[in-house]
């Protein structure tokens, strides 16, 4: 949608939510393209994002999330969605720093994805 000042307006929601979207008769008027977003599979497009993620990583050594073991774990226990798959690799890499480790291992995902709270890093951070 472009308004009489050429502003550029976008809308978005997650796909359980798009209902709300639709019962609003002006908003499913104005904003009739919708362009849905997949979630993640096995693919080198998703490889390259979870390697561009891992640059982001304050480790010296490489966790190397985009190998197949990896990228099937993190499919499996993030459901394809980018946001609790970002979420994982967070507090797996907080689990990791904790540890003093130079990279993030696979034990740090089965603890992110297992613990009941959150890493002890995290905890000793929002208390500084």
């Amino acid at each position: 949608m472009s308004t009489r000042l050429k502003i550029n307006i976008a809308f978005a929601t997650v796909e359980k939510y798009e209902h709300v979207f639709d019962m609003d008769d002006q908003l499913s008027k104005r904003f009739k393209r919708k362009i849905k977003i997949p979630l993640w599979e096995e693919s080198q497009d998703f490889r390259d994002f979870l390697s561009g993620l891992e640059s982001y990583l304050p480790f010296p050594a490489r966790s190397y999330l985009d190998r197949q073991e990896m990228v099937r774990w993190l499919l499996l226990h993030g459901g394809g969605n980018t946001d609790a798959i970002v979420t994982l690799v967070r507090l797996a890499a907080m689990w990791a720093l904790d540890r003093g480790a130079g990279f993030v291992a696979k034990d740090d995902f089965e603890t992110a994805r297992e613990a009941s709270l959150p890493p002890p890093i995290a905890i000793r951070g929002a208390a500084a």
